[in-house]
């Protein structure tokens, strides 16, 4: 949202990369577990329209439409 009256526009991509095993914050060293399925790596891209406008530096509203496409 901006304190600035008027309407914005935003386009927005993420990409998250997911190819090690981890807990917390750190890496898992005895993977696989026996039993467990093993994933190796996974893709995920967030695609994000938004659509802001401000009556005035108190009101304003914002819409936001998302699309995940993960791999």
């Amino acid at each position: 949202m901006s304190a600035e009256p008027g309407l914005r526009f935003d386009l927005r991509y993420d990409y998250l990369n997911q190819n090690e095993v981890r807990s917390g914050t750190g890496k898992v060293n005895n993977w696989p577990l026996v039993g467990h399925e093993q994933e190796v790596s996974t893709g995920n891209r967030y695609f994000t329209a938004a659509i802001d406008y401000s009556w005035n530096a108190n009101w304003g509203v914002n819409l936001q439409l998302p699309y995940s496409n993960l791999q």
